[in-house]
C-alpha cells in the first residue's frame, strides 16, 4: 500500500475514533440532563395531592364488581437502590430496577383480593419493563406487553406526548361488559396522559371510560387497602 494511502487511512481512523468519543460524551450529557430534570420534576410531583375521588372505599369496590372501569396500576414496590442500565433489552431483568420480595408478595395479594372480591378482569396490558410485567403476571396470571407503556420519563417532550396520547386511548376504551381492564405501567406515563402522578408504588388509579376518547378519574386504592375490603363488616 502506498505511504500516502496509509497516512490517509491512519488519519481517517483517528478522526473516526475521536468522533465516537465525542458522540459518547454527548449521549451521556443528554441522559444526565434528562435525569436531572426528572429528579427535579419528581420531587415536585411527589408533593402533588391526588384529585378528589368520585367514589370512595366500598362504593368503589362495588363499582369494580359491576365492571366497566380501567384500573391503572403503578408497578409494585421496587429496589430504589437499583437503576435501569439498559433500555435496549427489556427482556434482561438483571439491568433493571426490579420488584422486591415485598413487591412480589403485594402483587400476589392484589390478585388474590380480586378473585375473592369477584372483580372480573378481561384485559391486562403492561409496560415491558420487568417490574411492570412481574406485577401484572403475579397478580393476574398473564399480560400483554405494550411498548407504548415503556417508562416515559427517559424520553424527550415529543415522545412523552406520543406515549401520553397512546395511554389516553387505552384509558378511554370501554372493557368487555361486566369486566374491567388493567394497565400496569409507570408514574410519568400517567402524568403525561391524565395529569396524575400515581403514588405510592402499587397504587391503583381507577378511571371510567366513555368510549369516545374521554375518561373520568373515579378513585384510588392504595396497595394495602385491597385486603381490608376482604374483612367482613
Amino acid at each position: 500500500m502506498p505511504i500516502v494511502d496509509m497516512a490517509y487511512r491512519r488519519a481517517y481512523l483517528k478522526m473516526r475514533a475521536k468522533m465516537k468519543r465525542i458522540l459518547f460524551v454527548l449521549v451521556i450529557f443528554t441522559v444526565f440532563c434528562a435525569m436531572s430534570s426528572f429528579a427535579e420534576d419528581k420531587a415536585e410531583y411527589e408533593k402533588e395531592k391526588m384529585p378528589p375521588a368520585k367514589l370512595e372505599k366500598q362504593k368503589l369496590v362495588k363499582a369494580l364488581q359491576d365492571g366497566g372501569y380501567i384500573i391503572y396500576f403503578r408497578h409494585h414496590i421496587t429496589d430504589d437502590k437499583k437503576v435501569d442500565e439498559d433500555r435496549t433489552n427489556l427482556k434482561d431483568c438483571s439491568t433493571q430496577r426490579n420488584l422486591t420480595a415485598e413487591g412480589k408478595k403485594g402483587s400476589i395479594e392484589i390478585g388474590r383480593a380480586f378473585r375473592k372480591l369477584k372483580i372480573k378482569v378481561s384485559s391486562v396490558i403492561s409496560s415491558p419493563y420487568c417490574r411492570c410485567r412481574d406485577t401484572a403476571v403475579l397478580a393476574f396470571g398473564a399480560t400483554e406487553l405494550d411498548d407504548d407503556l415503556q417508562f416515559a420519563i427517559y424520553d424527550g417532550p415529543e415522545e412523552r406526548r406520543r406515549k401520553g396520547q397512546a395511554l389516553r386511548k387505552l384509558l378511554s376504551q370501554k372493557p368487555k361488559e361486566k369486566t374491567n381492564s388493567v394497565i400496569v405501567s409507570h408514574t410519568a406515563n400517567l402524568k403525561e396522559a391524565a395529569n396524575i402522578w400515581p403514588k405510592p408504588e402499587g397504587v391503583a388509579i381507577i378511571f371510567e371510560p366513555n368510549g369516545n376518547g374521554q375518561f373520568e378519574f373515579v378513585g384510588i386504592v392504595l396497595p394495602d387497602e385491597w385486603k381490608k375490603y376482604l374483612k367482613p363488616k
